[in-house]
């Protein structure tokens, strides 16, 4: 299982460095443009959940590749 994620910069970064990536029940708010263009770190980021910041706060999850509804 992997330890971490590459971010920004294509730079190796540990869950354990960076709390805030780790897999939380908290979702990370993106505005419909980050949704519909995720940045590479965003999406390497396959432990998070996402949700758009504005109703009807649709919730995704990346697969390594593209950001995909929970529950689609």
């Amino acid at each position: 299982m992997p330890t971490g994620y590459m971010g920004p910069g294509g730079q190796w970064v540990e869950v354990a460095d960076r709390a805030q990536n780790a897999a939380s029940t908290v979702p990370i708010s993106l505005t419909a443009g980050q949704i519909a263009a995720p940045d590479a770190a965003t999406l390497a980021n396959i432990w998070a959940t996402f949700q758009l910041d504005v109703s009807p706060f649709t919730r995704y999850r990346s697969n390594g590749t593209a950001l995909v509804g929970v529950g689609a």
